[in-house]
């Protein structure tokens, strides 16, 4: 019997896409990303979210501080 694509059953086709998955989570966390020189988008996103929270938090403790406002 002829195997045709469409014949693939889809635990199959589920697991084929769960390796795809894991293989890009694997790549991420061992640090692959680091050697293509750009980091992921998610990555950018929550670097910059922790850095203004950074900032936030001594901009308001210099104006607690000197009493600005």
């Amino acid at each position: 019997m002829d195997q045709t694509r469409l014949s693939v059953p889809k635990s199959r086709i589920n697991l084929a896409a769960e390796d795809k998955e894991m293989r890009l989570y694997r790549r991420y966390w061992e640090g692959e990303y680091k050697s293509s020189f750009h980091a992921p988008d998610s990555k950018k996103s929550s670097l910059g979210f922790y850095i203004l929270i950074v900032i936030s938090f001594f901009a308001g403790v210099l104006f607690s501080f000197f009493g600005f406002l």
